[in-house]
């Protein structure tokens, strides 16, 4: 985001995400999901009023929590964008092919959320960001990292290379003024988390228990998103007194 502007056993547990041969050609959520925000750009150049609406601060989020999602489809230039939608594109078409389109929206707009909410936890450490704006879809494609590390993990292929990426990324957005690296983190740690509990998922329905899995797997999301809201909720009941008192 921007401030301002492999086993065979593992198969059974998870579809390996590959980064080879990227393509939309079954990804029609990632292809969604880029369109909505070539759009959207789109729309800011044209009304000046969408960075007012849409976009996020800690402050204006308490009063609108719309915003908590809508600023990650806002971007504050041309090669904002353009690197972010690239990403999508290289990520999502891979993440969506292996764990299914609705589990990766989850995945992608449940990292987007955590990216918010630690920009919100930032806050507390520096309270004059809590009005500060940031938009972008940054912290919801770190949540795509973060997929593709847990199933590289699990299926046994290395990870260094996307340690590598993420450090530089992340050195970049800490040495760089205005990027907000909290999203980055925030949604990187959304992202381990949903694919994780998907993971868990997919282990506790082997065997008998399979015809279940889509149960499990929408009682696992409306959990996640559940715990987001009640976090979401805590860190303002903390925060909006002790900014007040």
């Amino acid at each position: 985001m921007c401030v301002d502007c492999a086993g065979p056993g593992a198969k059974q547990r998870f579809r390996r995400v590959s980064l080879a041969g990227t393509q939309f050609a079954g990804a029609p959520v990632t292809l969604a999901l880029v369109i909505i925000n070539v759009v959207m750009f789109v729309v800011q150049e044209v009304w000046s009023g969408a960075f007012q609406v849409l976009a996020m601060s800690p402050l204006a989020a308490y009063m609108e929590p719309w915003r908590l999602l809508t600023t990650t489809f806002l971007h504050s230039g041309l090669w904002h964008i353009l690197f972010n939608m690239l990403m999508l594109y290289i990520l999502g078409s891979a993440v969506e092919r292996a764990v299914g389109h609705w589990k990766f929206a989850s995945i992608y707009l449940f990292s987007a959320l955590v990216g918010s909410m630690a920009i919100i936890a930032w806050v507390f450490v520096s309270p004059e960001t809590i009005t500060q704006a940031t938009i972008g879809a940054s912290g919801a494609i770190y949540g795509l990292f973060g997929a593709v590390f847990i199933a590289h993990r699990r299926s046994g292929m290395s990870t260094s290379g996307i340690l590598v990426l993420l450090g530089i990324n992340l050195a970049y957005a800490l040495i760089v003024p205005g990027i907000s690296w909290q999203a980055h983190i925030g949604g990187f740690l959304g992202g381990l988390l949903a694919t994780a509990v998907y993971m868990w998922v997919v282990d506790l329905t082997r065997g008998p228990r399979r015809s279940q899995r889509t149960l499990w797997e929408v009682v696992a999301t409306v959990g996640l998103f559940g715990a987001f809201a009640i976090g979401t909720w805590g860190l303002y009941a903390v925060l909006i007194p002790s900014l007040l008192g």
